[in-house]
């Protein structure tokens, strides 16, 4: 949980938008996984994915790098901004997209 915890500080700060209303976090593929959905307008949700290696968040390592993705793509609800934005994050993962 120590891990989640500092990764979720980290990831905090990558927030841009002041209008964050729903995240979670996930693991998958060796990453951690974190999807930020955003109102940018009303009715109108973008969605991105932070991600980290879980390698990087043992006590060994000082230093963790992040990368973040975002869509492009408008959503007509947070619950579907939410839902696509797991998935690409999967996607991401499966074609070893991710960047890092």
């Amino acid at each position: 949980m120590h891990n989640a915890l500092r990764f979720a500080r980290l990831a905090s700060n990558c927030r841009e938008s002041k209008h964050v209303t729903a995240d979670f976090s996930f693991e998958d593929g060796g990453y951690l996984i974190e999807v930020y959905a955003s109102e940018v307008q009303p009715g109108q949700w973008k969605v991105r994915s932070v991600f980290q290696r879980l390698s990087d968040l043992d006590d060994e390592h000082d230093t963790a790098a992040l990368i973040r993705h975002e869509s492009d793509v408008i959503f007509e609800s947070m619950p579907h901004a939410m839902l696509a934005g797991r998935e690409q994050a999967k996607q991401l993962v499966r074609s070893g997209s991710v960047g890092l």
